[in-house]
């Protein structure tokens, strides 16, 4: 089965990604998005700072924290959405369980789970 690592070579912008696309409407500083992917700061630091130059990711200070949210308006944005819904949640579990569901004529799902 496809997985994100075979398009995206760092580990660290793909959690980010999943952090920022299962929910894009959050806005996560630093050290919060630290704690959820349990990856080191500087690495985390260092993509986002990628992130951001390509347009991927946007800032906004508030106070003495930088919060971060993904970009809707950025060239790939369904393109990941739709990477990012089949690989995690819901998605990823139909996907992986298709198989053994038999044989499936259609099937439809509505909305972000």
């Amino acid at each position: 089965m496809a997985k994100l690592e075979d398009f995206i070579v760092s580990k660290v912008r793909i959690k980010l990604l999943e952090v920022f696309l299962v929910d894009p409407e959050q806005m996560f500083y630093i050290r919060e998005l630290t704690r959820k992917i349990g990856e080191e700061i500087n690495a985390v630091r260092r993509e986002l700072i990628h992130m951001q130059s390509v347009g991927m990711v946007k800032d906004e200070k508030r106070g003495n924290r930088i919060y971060y949210t993904f970009n809707k308006n950025y060239l790939f944005h369904k393109e990941l959405m739709s990477m990012i819904g089949k690989t995690t949640g819901l998605g990823h579990a139909i996907t992986k369980s298709a198989p053994k569901l038999g044989k499936i004529k259609y099937a439809m799902i509505s909305g972000r789970f």
